[in-house]
């Protein structure tokens, strides 16, 4: 029973070594037990963190336009090569419509908002 007892407080001493004080932050002891003082500790604001965030999600989204971009030049410059002299192969053709449409898709149009607006004019007379 006594070698149990020690064994525990072996484990319970073993552990606080362990520990870090939330207050100093300095290892050995728990919270309640500290007397020494409380140390600042920079943290970022919140404000701070949800900037970073929103720059990296708009950086992505930034390289994932840009990486589109570059694609569809490519399949230009290829698609430029192959009417000079080979017709282009029906694969092919289906990957610059692919990415006709998503170009388009990027970048809207002002015919759209024209002719809206000219329906509704007629539509109130």
């Amino acid at each position: 029973m006594a070698t149990r007892i020690a064994l525990i407080h072996a484990k319970q001493n073993e552990n606080k070594m362990n520990i870090k004080c939330q207050k100093c932050l300095e290892k050995g002891h728990w919270t309640y037990e500290c007397t020494g003082k409380r140390k600042y500790l920079h943290r970022p604001s919140r404000v701070e963190v949800l900037d970073k965030k929103l720059k990296e999600k708009e950086k992505k989204k930034k390289e994932i336009k840009d990486s589109i971009g570059e694609k569809i030049r490519m399949m230009e410059m290829k698609n430029d090569k192959d009417q000079m002299g080979n017709p282009p192969l029906p694969q092919q053709q289906t990957h610059l419509l692919i990415l006709a449409v998503a170009h388009r898709v990027a970048a809207p149009t002002a015919e759209i908002d024209s002719s809206s607006s000219s329906s509704s004019d007629d539509s109130s007379r």
